[in-house]
């Protein structure tokens, strides 16, 4: 059973609500995206999703499209990404995920010639450094086949859509906590999630 197939079981055997957090990678900056995971599954996320940025993010809103091109400005990129992973999963077995846009993955071989899949090579080494699953933010559906190949060979789940199976009975907090990730206000967005876990646990 994969990390995140268990954490579903047991949210269905215990009647817990599922918490999942969305951090923009590199904002404000990649030090403070390190403490700040350690903190958000200490106050009780159980999934985290990291987000990769791009520089054309059409597909996200303007809070998320500010928090790309503060995380390129500080040099983020699916690399840095992979590390991040790597460092995680050393201290926590929470399920993480990445959302990224299909450009960052596909030339993520180039630094290494293009003769190499760069998709395939990110979801390799990604797997190795402990990524659960993946999220492509502008693929369709109907065009995701190829990829999700990929994923299945390497035991990465490839999910289409937040909004559908298995998130549709979670709660994903993303557009206040980016807020105050832009504001360097990490005390205020680990505030957020902890009210949400009390909430969810309460209801």
């Amino acid at each position: 059973m994969t990390r995140l197939e268990s954490i579903f079981e047991r949210s269905k055997k215990s009647g817990k609500k599922i918490l999942v957090v969305y951090i923009p990678a590199g904002v404000p900056d990649t030090s403070t995206t390190r403490r700040f995971f350690n903190e958000v599954i200490d106050v009780g996320a159980d999934i985290v999703i990291l987000g990769i940025p791009f520089s054309e993010s059409i597909a996200d809103n303007p809070l998320m499209q500010a928090a790309s091109q503060v995380a390129i400005k500080n040099g983020t990129s699916a690399y840095r990404v992979v590390s991040l992973i790597k460092d995680y999963r050393r201290i926590t077995d929470a399920p993480i995920i990445v959302r990224s846009y299909i450009n960052n993955l596909i030339s993520y071989g180039f630094k290494f010639g293009n003769d190499y899949n760069g998709f395939e090579r990110f979801v390799t080494e990604a797997k190795i450094a402990g990524l659960d699953g993946l999220i492509l933010a502008d693929v369709p559906i109907d065009e995701s086949e190829p990829f999700r190949q990929v994923c299945i060979k390497k035991n990465i789940r490839l999910i289409d859509s937040v909004l559908q199976s298995p998130f549709s009975e979670t709660k994903i907090v993303s557009t206040e906590l980016i807020e105050f990730l832009l504001n360097s206000d990490v005390a205020g967005a680990v505030s957020l999630v902890r009210s949400i876990r009390e909430k969810l646990d309460n209801a």
